[in-house]
């Protein structure tokens, strides 16, 4: 039950910018995608607190809703979909679920609040890996072809992230794409080479095809 104040908030929200009907639609999805995935894999309440990195600058926690789920990873191009998923503040689980349902592997989340971490193993069943770790040091592997961020930290994690998908991608040649959910820091992600394919109001999916052509970050 302890998300179910992040849905409301969202279906205001919805309510307030889309109209009634968008506003349905949304909570159908999100009841659906609870009844699939059962309430477990649901996050968090609404702004609750997550456990400060080595930057100290991680933002508070949100559920990524079904229906940005549903698009994003659809959106994500069909040459880089199944292979290596790490999604970087994964909170309680929700997207870790989503990205072993859709055929992804190796999926890992990485989690720095040992308390979250457990609940996210506790969803995923041993199906994906999930590591207690800061993202600002976590070593991500060279596997990895989509990096999902739902806005889980400031931008002094995310240059470090940065700069660690250019090392990975220097290591191991091949296309990386970027999944962020409400993309407040979208800037830095596009001055480290990454191109948006696609967006909407709410994520955006960005791809790097190599390192060889831009200024390393």
């Amino acid at each position: 039950m302890a998300d179910l104040g992040t849905t409301r908030r969202r279906l205001a929200e919805a309510r307030r910018q889309r109209g009634l009907w968008a506003t349905a639609a949304l909570g159908v999805e999100e009841a659906f995608g609870r009844l699939r995935h059962g309430s477990a894999s649901g996050g968090t309440a609404a702004g609750a607190a997550r456990a400060a990195d080595a930057t100290n600058d991680a933002e508070r926690l949100e559920t990524t809703s079904f229906r940005t789920l549903r698009r994003t990873l659809a959106a994500v191009p069909a040459d880089v979909r199944g292979t290596g998923f790490v999604d970087l503040g994964c909170g309680r689980g929700r997207v870790l679920r989503a990205a072993v349902d859709r055929g992804y592997a190796p999926v890992v989340g990485v989690e720095r609040d040992a308390a979250v971490a457990a609940d996210a193993r506790s969803v995923v069943g041993g199906r994906a890996e999930v590591v207690e770790a800061d993202a600002a040091t976590f070593p991500l592997p060279d596997h990895a072809g989509v990096i999902f961020l739902s806005n889980p930290f400031g931008p002094s994690t995310l240059a470090a992230v940065m700069a660690a998908l250019e090392a990975s991608q220097r290591r191991g040649p091949r296309p990386l794409v970027v999944v962020y959910v409400n993309p407040v820091h979208r800037a830095l992600v596009e001055a480290a080479g990454f191109r948006p394919v696609w967006q909407d109001a709410d994520a955006v999916v960005l791809r790097r095809d190599s390192v060889q052509n831009w200024n390393a970050f």
